[in-house]
């Protein structure tokens, strides 16, 4: 066998490791968060049922009207009770797609063995091959070839992860960018209008559901993916801010319903969600081309101690 060969059987081990490592990461943090949305869910339709609001009721209404028949102020009930019925329909109506979603991913995923233990094996074995095959050209240069050509393949990994994520938070991007147009595009939001007022083309805002679920779902595949790259001090804050965005969403949009009469504080808080997300892209992005510099240099020393060592390639 030569160091050709070789080199493919370890690099190939290494990757279908990491994949297996980097997917059950992935399972146990979707299969966490499905439990933690199926418990809102369930929360959310049992409160909704004990005043007789069915699962289906509300569901086709564009998000202005929804508003207006739970919080204008013909509706019987006392107006926090009446917002808190609201903030339960809404994470009603989002959680059934974000369940969706997470069950879809989680299902994808458990279709994968996620044991490791025979691969390593076989890892440990085959680097014991190979420092053999080279040790009769220089001991310590058999131990740098098989460190190298470990540190390239968790070097790909890393690169392949950071990559996958980076596309996530532009997605969830793009998204927030959506969301944050239809909200300035709202004309009227609770106050004394009537119902005439929001019935007009301009103040329908049927997109802002959406936009809003699919922001949700993908900042925390976002969150999910990040894994070894999670934000040090200096982006805490911005990590954080990316966490449970429908929730608090939700709730600014009637905080603005029921108090500022205009779309204010929700149009804030995707601003400042965008900005913290942005902030946090552009720092992936940063340990993108660090780790591609890095892998860089690490294909060019291992191939000056080839040259030096005399190794065949092929």
């Amino acid at each position: 066998m030569m160091f050709h060969d070789f080199q493919q059987q370890i690099s190939e081990t290494r990757r279908v490791i990491r994949l297996r490592i980097h997917q059950k990461r992935l399972y146990d943090r979707c299969f966490v968060a499905l439990k933690e949305e199926q418990r809102a869910f369930r929360k959310a339709e049992t409160r909704l049922k004990k005043v007789g609001y069915g699962a289906h009721s509300g569901e086709t209404l564009p998000l202005n009207l929804l508003f207006y028949n739970m919080l204008g102020s013909a509706t019987p009930g006392k107006l926090p009770t009446r917002m808190s019925l609201l903030f339960a329909k809404l994470n009603q109506l989002a959680g059934a797609q974000v369940i969706a979603y997470l069950s879809q991913r989680v299902g994808y995923m458990s279709h994968e063995e996620v044991s490791v233990k025979a691969l390593e094996t076989s890892e440990r074995k085959l680097k014991k091959q190979f420092e053999k095959f080279v040790s009769g050209v220089d001991d310590a240069k058999a131990v740098s070839l098989v460190a190298y050509l470990f540190k390239i393949e968790n070097l790909q990994a890393d690169l392949k992860e950071a990559r996958s994520a980076f596309d996530l938070g532009e997605m969830a991007r793009h998204q927030l960018v959506s969301l944050n147009r239809n909200l300035k595009e709202v004309v009227v939001w609770g106050g004394t209008a009537d119902m005439e007022e929001f019935l007009k083309p301009e103040n329908a805002s049927i997109e802002i559901l959406s936009h809003a679920v699919e922001a949700h779902m993908l900042l925390c595949a976002f969150k999910n993916e990040l894994g070894e790259f999670a934000p040090g001090r200096d982006l805490a804050l911005h990590f954080e801010s990316i966490t449970g965005f429908k929730d608090t969403f939700f709730n600014n949009l009637i905080i603005d319903w029921v108090e500022e009469h205009k779309i204010k504080l929700s149009a804030f808080f995707v601003r400042k969600t965008l900005n913290s997300l942005e902030a946090m892209l552009q720092g992936l992005n940063s340990k993108i081309i660090k780790i591609e510099s890095e892998l860089a240099i690490m294909r060019q020393e291992c191939s000056a101690i080839l040259q030096k060592a005399g190794v065949p390639l092929k």
